[in-house]
């Protein structure tokens, strides 16, 4: 996995590989033809909401200094919009230093265990983008790594499309009440798994 980390930016795909911008493809693309980087993962089970076929895929564009961000677009033309993230709150513990450096020493591990806390919402969600903001790793990779490893976690054990959908906006609410500024690319196939069907996001404001 590599990615860019630079005074606090993280850009990172559902593979935790490397985007600096994403050119659109046409809104009837199949997988192929989206950026090589972006790998489509399946959903456990099909619902009301999406057939078995259906798969997602997920960029994460995040800025730890509160910097604001733009939303990676893949199928959709490119907007200048940027977005801020006005929360202030500074949840503290000895359980957010442990994840915070546990993120730096075993970041599968601590994408693990962001996934459960942003799952569970709320405090424990809050308490999970706090330590992603406050890890200060030797290697700049091991933050976005351990996102990658929670957004997988999501997209590979989550069984409807509104359940990663939910997932992700929690991902947000979090990191906007610390104020990481941020904007998540969740896009959808089919039920053939073949083709895009819509583009979401999910953004800090």
């Amino acid at each position: 996995m590599s990615c860019t980390r630079e005074a606090g930016v993280i850009s990172i795909l559902a593979l935790g590989l490397l985007v600096a911008s994403a050119t659109a493809a046409p809104a009837g693309a199949v997988p192929p033809e989206l950026p090589a980087a972006v790998q489509w993962r399946g959903l456990l089970q099909a619902d009301g909401n999406g057939g078995s076929g259906v798969k997602t895929a997920v960029i994460f564009n995040l800025n730890t200094k509160g910097q604001p961000v733009f939303c990676i677009n893949v199928t959709k033309p490119f907007s200048d919009t940027s977005y801020s993230a006005g929360g202030s709150e500074k949840p503290s513990g000895g359980d957010i230093d442990a994840l915070a450096q546990q993120i730096c020493a075993d970041f599968q591990a601590a994408g693990a265990q962001l996934f459960d806390q942003i799952q569970a919402g709320g405090d424990q969600a809050k308490a999970a983008a706090q330590a992603v903001k406050q890890a200060s790793c030797s290697d700049p990779n091991f933050v976005p790594n351990a996102v990658t490893v929670a957004s997988i976690q999501a997209q590979q054990t989550l069984g409807s499309l509104s359940e990663v959908e939910g997932y992700f906006q929690k991902w947000i609410e979090a990191l906007q009440a610390v104020g990481v500024s941020a904007c998540i690319t969740v896009v959808e196939s089919d039920s053939s798994g073949e083709r895009v069907a819509d583009e979401k996001y999910f953004k800090t404001t």
